[in-house]
């Protein structure tokens, strides 16, 4: 298991690389959805998880909001549009993260390691570790490692723009 989480942590790294030039801005750091943070894996300020059709994404801002938006150049409205935000902007101390836990629960700390936001799914449900993905319809989900894997969590934005 942790040569596989090492392959990924690799194969993540190459992706970021290979990937950068499709951002709108060279400062963001991509994480395609199948590589994104699992168990422990973290985004830190300015990092983003981008949908598979990259229609859709969320950003650790380094304000301390942690926000999925929909991108200006498919969504019809010419700017990237903030869907739904955690509202933790100017709480705590940056820099910030935002961790996928081996329970499952998204938590967003800041450079003190305090809980500024957290899912609230409920513990123990589905088998870990667990995978953030921003869906192609606009939903940001944790899914566990099942075959075929399960929601976790849904934030229920699918559709929105």
């Amino acid at each position: 298991m942790k040569c596989l989480f090492a392959l990924l942590q690799l194969f993540l790294i190459f992706q970021i690389v290979l990937n950068s030039s499709l951002l709108s801005s060279a400062n963001k750091a991509l994480m395609n959805n199948e590589q994104a943070a699992q168990n422990t894996g973290t985004l830190t300020n300015d990092q983003i998880l981008l949908s598979k059709n990259q229609n859709y994404y969320v950003k650790m801002q380094s304000d301390g909001n942690f926000v999925l938006y929909s991108n200006g150049s498919t969504n019809g409205k010419g700017s990237d549009n903030a869907i739904w935000a955690s509202g933790s902007n100017g709480k705590g101390k940056g820099p910030y993260r935002l961790e996928v836990q081996s329970s499952g629960y998204l938590v967003l700390y800041d450079s003190n390691n305090v809980s500024l936001w957290v899912n609230y799914t409920s513990s123990g449900i589905g088998v870990a570790p667990f995978l953030l993905v921003v869906q192609n319809n606009g939903d940001l989900q944790t899914l566990d490692s099942s075959n075929p894997p399960k929601v976790n969590w849904s934030l229920g934005t699918a559709g929105r723009q």
